[in-house]
């Protein structure tokens, strides 16, 4: 990236058309520009080169926020807690497992998550440029594998946390390529990330036959859970009680009433 030094504002690295700040196009002669300098000192160049992408897509004008490149920062710091938080399985399965074949409902919902976020990047960045409905694809992907991997843990010993978190990993590469290289050194791999080559999906398992079923208490979102599509309701029933998010809940309580929407929707009336 080029920086540019003082006075030059924030809109020299810019690639749209205008840049605008609280409504009006960021000028000089205003005094409303954000310097470049000061911006990447504080936040670094792969979360200023996230947020450029991020902003806007490259034929429209972008309006400038300060808490909009502070979520990319959290979105960052997140995927390299992630990151650490699985660094000795993440040394243990290498990316040259292709494919996973899953063992269990929690690898089988990582690899439907980690075939549609391929896709949805690759047909965002491939030719469309959309790299701020891609990059929201990846914070989507990253919400869900944390989600499925908590407190550093799979049931499948790792296995499907390895494969989901490199291809989060070469997916965020062309985005913020500095920290995607110290990562993927972190997760074991070598050489470069760029050495890599760029994941593989299918179609089909990106579809797959895993559904989010939203769980409520009392008619108040309280968890999620990725599922087997069509599976029976007593065994959606044992799933939902089975999440440490509700039993949490429900202690000491009795539910009085479920109501379950098959594939979509469970909730208990306490």
């Amino acid at each position: 990236m080029k920086l540019v030094r003082d006075p030059e504002p924030f809109t020299a690295l810019f690639p749209h058309g205008m840049v605008l700040k609280d409504g009006e196009m960021m000028s000089k002669s205003k005094g409303n520009t954000v310097s470049a300098d000061e911006i990447v000192a504080r936040y670094g160049c792969d979360t200023v080169r996230g947020y450029l992408m991020f902003a806007a897509p490259p034929e429209k004008d972008m309006e400038w926020s300060d808490t909009g490149i502070e979520g990319i920062a959290r979105f960052l710091k997140r995927v390299e807690r992630l990151v650490d938080a699985h660094r000795a399985a993440l040394k243990v399965h290498p990316y040259s497992l292709q494919d996973l074949v899953p063992a269990n409902d929690t690898e089988r919902a990582l690899r439907h998550k980690t075939h549609q976020a391929v896709m949805r990047v690759t047909h965002d960045t491939g030719g469309a440029f959309h790299f701020n409905t891609a990059l929201s694809a990846l914070m989507e992907f990253s919400n869900a594998l944390s989600d499925l991997v908590e407190d550093g843990v799979d049931a499948g010993g790792g296995r499907g946390a390895s494969f989901a978190i490199k291809r989060l990993i070469l997916l965020l590469a062309p985005f913020a390529p500095h920290l995607a290289e110290e990562w993927w050194e972190r997760a074991g791999e070598h050489p470069s990330v760029f050495e890599a080559g760029w994941p593989r999906y299918s179609a089909e398992l990106a579809a797959g036959d895993v559904v989010e079923v939203v769980v409520q208490v009392n008619g108040k979102v309280r968890s999620s859970l990725q599922v087997a599509k069509g599976l029976p309701e007593a065994d959606l029933k044992t799933k939902v009680l089975a999440d440490h998010k509700i039993r949490s809940l429900l202690d000491g309580k009795t539910i009085r009433r479920w109501i379950v929407v098959p594939d979509k929707l469970v909730n208990l009336v306490i």
